[in-house]
């Protein structure tokens, strides 16, 4: 920082009867450079974030930067370098005994750990191990490019050597020269870059995950007893202590039905005939279809070495898959997985719940159950199991086609001037809390009895550890939630939410573990019959009958009931957020009481009055609308986090239950007759609706009521 005192004409004076400062005035003008440092920057940075409070003219951000270095290390593989697939393929025959006895479930736990053993010693002996160069990059610059490149240089030199003005104004020339020109190249290079991405070849996607790819930060996690967790292995066992009370059902809210579900599976089986064989060109086809960049699970067989496998290791498999089908009886060894933790983009890294865990299982499981799934769908498409509104995980089924379903209804309703309700549903941890015993409840009654043992034995006893670095957590046992990053766990997903009750007079829109229900003037109905005691049996705690969720099974964010209203040539959309199961239920009967209510005096009146430009709203409400709009066109013109954060700010306002009880009752025109133009709000009482709008931990916030206002 340069000497202030030294640029000072004049002292420092403070004149007493106007108390005037009179501040240094420097002789020459310093340029004051704010630099913030990128989230791609080889800093440590953790995250950062722009501050509500104006301190200055500029947006102050608070940077959380880790003092640690990230080390990351160097995941382990059977195949390091080059490999010797010949050799590998002598070694893994020579290896291999096909007359071994494979009668009960030890002989096949046994028979599995042989097999994965022998390919992992084939393939080390066949791998040499080799150190990876420095990766150089070379820049192919244009021939021009590279003369003035080369008459900078001597330019430079020569001004250094002489220090003569023209020569540093030569020099200067041809490096304004150069950099305009490296400029212009540099724009072509990416354009060409840009129009070369293509969607089939993987370009495009891997540019953009280098574009909002973040590096990997070292940040200590915070326990349950609010103490810091910093080493490799202590936040390993964090994690397993996070996933273990994330992996367990939901608690028994119904103990008669969960007597009744458990004295089912205590029953005898039926008889049925066994399965068909696997053959080994079934194997041999699935393992030429398995994707090259899959991970690998624990054992760290590759979908490479399963290629390279001869035909010796090809029929033994098939011995081990057709023994499970005899045995009715899944190894131990490939029910084990391996955990990563990989951060949420935009989430604050101290907390574990922060962190999405990504399951990684052996790859001759997984074949497996791509042999047992062609078996399986056949069964369930023959039973009509898979409901028609049910759009996730389904061949030539896709978010697009179901939102079209949705928005097709909505359209229809509007058209003949009709009331459409909407309940948007999102249960959260849905895979993780299915509850095993109504799962295997539903699979007795429909599948049969060799393939449902099967898949009881694919559930139970199953266990996992978590990875952070290179050291490992205790061993997590898996009580609920159908297995991740397996083959059945989706089909097993929509097996278990197959059967909620739906009606002819509504319709029902599901994708994976999100539902929407819409009707129209009987949306209340369909919901009071999915809230009563006469919903199936087979809707377990894991996941209740829509309305009695538990709050741990209900997101709040995007859960929502949404009101669709044309009278005449309004429209009315009305949004109230909801932030616990307990609302939904009271919000949805009151909603449908208030739809039926104007629905009568629509059907007395054949154009009613739903003018909502006349509502008188309190002036404190007008102002926080005003400021709104300035802030949000203020937003849209400079597009900066600080801007946005004040609309933000403001759109978010939370209002008081008075405020609310008298304005949207009036708003929407329960009674028919909505305020008229000039009148006061604090002299209307309040109207006697039969529904409540918001309690005082509601949040609505104005754009939730822009269009009643306009």
């Amino acid at each position: 920082m340069p000497n202030i005192k030294s640029h000072i004409p004049y002292p420092q004076q403070v004149l007493q009867q106007s108390e005037l400062l009179l501040a240094p005035i420097p002789l020459q003008s310093y340029q004051s450079k704010l630099q913030l440092p990128s989230p791609h920057s080889p800093m440590n940075l953790e995250h950062w974030r722009a501050l509500s409070e104006p301190s200055s003219d500029h947006s102050p951000v608070l940077l959380t930067i880790s003092l640690d270095p990230v080390i990351i290390p160097r995941p382990p593989n059977l195949t390091p370098g080059l490999t010797d697939w010949d050799y590998f393929r002598h070694s893994l025959d020579s290896n291999i005994n096909l007359s071994i006895p494979l009668k009960t479930p030890t002989d096949l736990d046994d028979a599995v750990h042989r097999f994965t053993q022998h390919i992992q010693q084939a393939a080390w002996l066949s791998s040499q191990s080799q150190t990876r160069p420095a990766r150089l990059q070379y820049y192919n610059l244009p021939q021009h490019i590279r003369q003035l490149i080369t008459a900078k240089r001597r330019a430079r030199s020569r001004w250094q050597r002489s220090r003569y003005p023209s020569d540093r104004q030569h020099y200067d020339s041809i490096a304004n020269e150069l950099r305009n020109v490296l400029s212009c190249h540099r724009s072509a290079s990416y354009d060409n870059y840009v129009l070369s991405l293509s969607e089939h070849d993987k370009s495009l996607w891997r540019a953009t995950k280098r574009l909002l790819h973040y590096p990997n930060v070292s940040s200590p996690l915070r326990r349950a007893d609010n103490s810091w967790a910093r080493s490799d292995e202590e936040k390993a066992e964090t994690f397993a202590s996070h996933l273990r009370l994330m992996f367990q059902p939901l608690p028994d809210s119904d103990p008669v039905n969960t007597s009744r579900v458990l004295e089912f599976l205590d029953s005898p089986l039926p008889l049925s005939l066994p399965p068909p064989p696997f053959t080994p060109s079934d194997v041999s086809f699935q393992i030429s279809r398995l994707p090259t960049q899959k991970s690998p699970g624990y054992d760290l067989i590759t979908s490479q070495v399963l290629k390279n496998l001869p035909r010796r290791a090809i029929i033994f498999l098939t011995y081990l898959y057709n023994s499970i089908l005899r045995t009715s009886y899944f190894p131990l060894l490939w029910k084990f997985a391996h955990i990563e933790m990989i951060p949420k983009p935009q989430k604050i890294l101290i907390e574990p719940s922060s962190y999405r865990p990504i399951s990684l299982l052996p790859l001759l499981s997984k074949l497996f159950e791509k042999l047992l799934l062609k078996r399986l769908f056949p069964i369930l498409e023959t039973q009509t199991v898979i409901p028609n509104h049910q759009f996730g995980f389904r061949h030539h089924h896709s978010t697009v086609q179901q939102c079209f379903r949705v928005t097709d209804q909505i359209s229809f309703a509007l058209e003949k001037k009709e009331y459409c309700g909407g309940v948007f549903l999102d249960v959260a941890q849905a895979f993780d809390r299915v509850w095993h015993p109504g799962l295997l409840f539903k699979l007795k009654r429909i599948l049969p009895s060799t393939y449902y043992l099967i898949l009881q034995s694919y559930l139970t006893n199953r266990y996992s550890v978590v990875c952070h670095g290179e050291k490992l957590s205790g061993y997590i046992q898996i009580k609920a939630s159908v297995p991740q990053g397996s083959v059945l766990g989706p089909l097993l997903y929509l097996v278990y939410t197959a059967d909620i009750p739906t009606q002819t007079s509504t319709s029902m829109a599901t994708f994976a573990d999100d539902i929407c229900l819409r009707g129209i003037h009987s949306l209340s109905q369909v919901l009071n019959d999915l809230s009563s005691d006469h919903s199936p049996v087979l809707l377990t705690t894991s996941l209740d009958p829509i309305l009695e969720l538990s709050p741990p099974t209900l997101t709040p964010g995007y859960t929502d009931w949404n009101f669709f209203a044309r009278s005449s040539d309004s429209v009315i959309h009305l949004r109230v957020p909801l932030k616990s199961p307990d609302e939904l239920d009271e919000a949805v009967q009151e909603f449908t009481l208030a739809v039926q209510r104007a629905a009568e005096n629509s059907s007395q009146s054949p154009t009613p009055n739903f003018n909502t430009r006349s509502i008188n709203l309190p002036q404190h409400i007008r102002l926080l609308i005003t400021h709104k709009r300035r802030a949000r066109s203020k937003w849209q013109r400079t597009r900066y986090p600080s801007d946005r954060q004040h609309y933000e700010r403001l759109a978010y306002r939370r209002f008081n239950n008075k405020t609310c009880g008298r304005l949207l009752p009036s708003a929407i025109g329960i009674d028919g007759n909505p305020m008229q133009h000039g009148a006061s709000m604090a002299d209307e009482p309040v109207p006697a609706a039969p529904m409540r709008c918001c309690s005082e931990n509601d949040a609505i916030s104005v754009d939730d009521l822009w269009p009643l206002f306009y």
